[in-house]
């Protein structure tokens, strides 16, 4: 508070200290309050950023379940249009899986299986609009 000491000095330097004395106490007081309010101020920003991060960490873990369906051993992403997409996704990793023919979908990830191949797959995915859509 060097500059609260200064104006302190000017005014008993120059008279009417008493008066301008209760003035400098005042702003003594009112700095002191505002430096307060302040520390106040940032740790309740602090708190607030922190309460968003987790929101925002929950909004996406809950969007991210809200985009896909399971069904018959695989995932179904929904689009942003509102449709399925036609990659089954694997429900341990959420990667896409692959087929050949008439070997179920596979995880390249995991290894898991789902329970249909690439040759029921238009059988799976009507069913899946019937149920879900």
């Amino acid at each position: 508070m060097g500059l609260i000491s200064e104006i302190t000095n000017l005014i008993n330097e120059h008279g009417s200290s008493t008066i301008l004395r209760e003035r400098v106490m005042l702003l003594v007081q009112k700095l002191d309050n505002a430096e307060k309010e302040n520390i106040r101020l940032k740790q309740e920003l602090t708190d607030a950023k922190a309460k968003i991060r987790d929101q925002d960490q929950e909004l996406k873990a809950w969007r991210e379940k809200e985009q896909f369906t399971e069904f018959r051993g695989a995932l179904f992403k929904r689009e942003q249009s509102g449709h399925y997409g036609k990659t089954a996704y694997c429900v341990v990793c959420r990667t896409p899986m692959w087929s050949i023919d008439f070997f179920p979908y596979e995880c390249s990830r995991c290894g898991f299986q789902a329970d249909f191949s690439k040759k029921d797959m238009d059988n799976v995915f009507n069913e899946l609009l019937q149920r879900h859509d």
